[in-house]
């Protein structure tokens, strides 16, 4: 389900997030590193969190400034678990 703070276009957060989590595994992999297990891209209006879900599916939250991220990253990272 799709649920966005307003004026947040869904698909290219989406997009942006998947193409850092894909740029992310290859340079890791490159590097000799493990794959990552988490990414958090953090601003003044807010951030956007992802972690993958397998090969090819990647979760993607948009959280405000005063979320607490490190909650959304636990809650992520057990979905994600079920999702594999």
């Amino acid at each position: 389900a799709e649920s966005l703070m307003t004026g947040v276009d869904g698909r290219a957060v989406a997009a942006l997030a998947a193409s850092l989590m894909n740029r992310l595994r290859r340079a890791t992999q490159s590097a000799g590193r493990r794959e990552p297990v988490f990414l958090q891209l953090q601003a003044q209006s807010g951030s956007v969190l992802a972690t993958p879900c397998g090969s090819e599916l990647v979760l993607v939250a948009v959280a405000g400034p005063d979320a607490n991220v490190g909650l959304a990253r636990l809650e992520m990272l057990e979905a994600a678990g079920r999702l594999v």
